[in-house]
């Protein structure tokens, strides 16, 4: 859901970082470990993320943030599991290829780095 409030910088950072821990129809618990809620979190990103969130579903929203350890999954967490599965694809489709193996057995060639073709840091 981050991706369809138009979140931007530190606001959407926290979004990312929040596991949502339960819903009662539009009041929403959200958990955010203590190291992002002491650098990130403040009253005016908290209103941005209500008013993004009012805006999305259309309705009044109240939130409520639970700081400390998380035990649930995030979106950067999904996010960061993700990107390492396209990462783990990437390298065994590049292992598979023969014009790779041929390269590598022929000039004793070395792969240096490989990044999936949607990996917006590669």
């Amino acid at each position: 859901m981050v991706d369809h409030l138009g979140l931007a910088g530190i606001a959407r950072q926290v979004a990312m970082n929040c596991a949502l821990v339960k819903r009662e129809g539009n009041h929403f618990w959200l958990a955010l470990e203590s190291s992002h809620a002491q650098t990130l979190l403040s009253d005016s990103i908290k209103e941005r993320l209500k008013t993004a969130l009012e805006k999305h579903l259309n309705t009044p929203v109240t939130l409520q943030f639970q700081i400390g350890n998380l035990t649930a999954t995030t979106p950067a967490d999904q996010q960061k599991q993700q990107q390492t599965e396209r990462q783990q694809t990437a390298a065994e489709q590049i292992a598979r290829d023969p014009h790779v193996r041929d390269m590598q057995e022929i000039f004793d060639a070395r792969i240096a780095a490989i990044h999936p073709r949607d990996d917006p840091d590669g």
